[in-house]
This record gives C-alpha cells, sequence and structure tokens, in this order.
C-alpha cells in the first residue's frame, strides 16, 4: 500500500514547510524587497528642491564635478545644471528633463535622475548637431549641506548685491532687489533696473524679462536662495532679438542690508 502524506495548509503557517535556514533567508529576502520599494518612497516625500552637487563622466572619456540646483512647481520640475537650464516632469522619485541648444547652441539632452532620498543618479543621452556626434553620461549626485543648498522660507524682500558672469565672457557687479513679497507666493522688483514680477515656491523664485536691457532681450530667469536666507544663486537664459544671439549667465549674490 502507497501512503501519501496530506498537508493541511488552512492549519499550519506557509514558513513552517521551510527548514529553519531556509526561513531565515526567507525572510531577509523579503525584508530587503520591502526597502527596495520604499526608498523611492522617502525620496518623494523629502521633496527634491535645492541644491545637488557630484562627480560627472561620459563616453568620451570626459569627467568633472558640477553642481545642480533644482525647484519644484507640483510635477513641473525647473533648475540649472552647472549653469544651464534645464526643464522636466517628475513621477514620484524619478525626475526627466531635456535641454535644448546647450554648448553654443550645438547639444541636445535627454536625461533621468533617480533620487534616493538625500543622493540620486542622473543619467543622459546627449545630440550634438553641429558634429553629428551622440554621446551618453552619468553623475552621481547628493544634497549639498544646508548652509548651501537648504531650504529657506524665510522673507527675500530687500536689497541684493553680487558678481556675474555669462557665456559670452562678460561679466561685472549687478543688483536684485525685492520690493513686494505676498502670501501667495507673488514677488515683485527688479533685477539691474529691469522690473520683474515672479513666481516663489520654496526657497525659489522664477520671473522673466521682456525687451530688457534697451529693449531687445529677454531673460528667464531662476533665483535659489540658500543657507539662512542670506545668499542666494541667479541662473538665466537670455535672448537677444536685435541681434539673434542666445547665451546663459549666472549671478551669486549676498543680502545688501
Amino acid at each position: 500500500m502507497v501512503h501519501h502524506r496530506v498537508f493541511d495548509f488552512h492549519r499550519r503557517p506557509a514558513l513552517e514547510f521551510f527548514p529553519g535556514e531556509w526561513k531565515t533567508l526567507l525572510l531577509l529576502w523579503l525584508v530587503l524587497a520591502l526597502c527596495l520599494l520604499l526608498l523611492p518612497m522617502v525620496g518623494h516625500s523629502q521633496g527634491i528642491a535645492g541644491a545637488w552637487t557630484g562627480p560627472w563622466e561620459n563616453s568620451n572619456g570626459q569627467s568633472g564635478n558640477a553642481k545642480l540646483t533644482l525647484y519644484e512647481d507640483g510635477n513641473h520640475v525647473r533648475g540649472d545644471w552647472d549653469g544651464t537650464a534645464l526643464e522636466g516632469w517628475r513621477k514620484g522619485s524619478e525626475l526627466t528633463f531635456h535641454i535644448h541648444d546647450a554648448l553654443g547652441d550645438c547639444v541636445n539632452y535627454e536625461g533621468r535622475i533617480v533620487f534616493y532620498g538625500d543622493s540620486a543618479r542622473l543619467s543622459y543621452d546627449a545630440d550634438n548637431h553641429c558634429k553629428q556626434a551622440r554621446y551618453s553620461g552619468w553623475q552621481r549626485l547628493h544634497r549639498l549641506d544646508t548652509d548651501e543648498g537648504g531650504s529657506y522660507g524665510g522673507s527675500v524682500q530687500g536689497a541684493w548685491r553680487g558678481h556675474w558672469e555669462n557665456s559670452l565672457g562678460d561679466r561685472g557687479d549687478g543688483s536684485w532687489t525685492v520690493r513686494e513679497e505676498f502670501s501667495n507666493g507673488v514677488v515683485r522688483g527688479d533685477w539691474d533696473g529691469d522690473a520683474f514680477e515672479g513666481q516663489r515656491s520654496g526657497n525659489t523664485i522664477s520671473f522673466h524679462i521682456h525687451r530688457g536691457q534697451g529693449g531687445c532681450t529677454n531673460y528667464e530667469v531662476n533665483v535659489t536662495i540658500f543657507g539662512r536666507g542670506d545668499a542666494a544663486r541667479l541662473v538665466y537664459e537670455a535672448h537677444n532679438k536685435c541681434t539673434n544671439a542666445r547665451y546663459s549667465g549666472s549671478e551669486r549674490m549676498h543680502r545688501a542690508n
């Protein structure tokens, strides 16, 4: 007679059918899988606005360090990547972005950043249409300290002074004055004599100026306030419609009062 062993699955816990060492291993794998699922959620709950930095390299054998500054408006994200303006959309812990006509109007980037709390990994594909060349790159990122790139929620009203430079090789001293700041995030003032009205989100302010500098130049500007609200970095993209020239620039600023 052949005896068949019958298991009563309704009365015995599932793990009881595994030997002791296998139970431990299975539990470890379950815990690891749960941690991997929750890690992107942690990054999302913390927010990604602020300053990031880290080493980069590309498939051409080039490498270096670069700073990334981001600000969020819902799922819409804009920022500055080592002096170049970027725009993208966030979904959970992942940000996809694009940059058009960078590096002398020659290079287009399509990129992706995955955030893991206070660290992130950036990757991109680039198309240099001036040289008919394609390449890829990546960067390991971490958040800067609060004094350099943290979130600041206090007032930005008042006068700011700083030193600016642009991609044309020009440089000089500049001023940025916030005259009015409202509870809905609207900010008004002037930048080197050109009036602006912008929108604040956290520690970042964005605004545009049309027909500035003698009526020729349009600017798209982002300002990030650092630390305890006594330092800032302004970055912009400019289009001179009189000469059809495009260029970018940045300005490091501190409070003047």
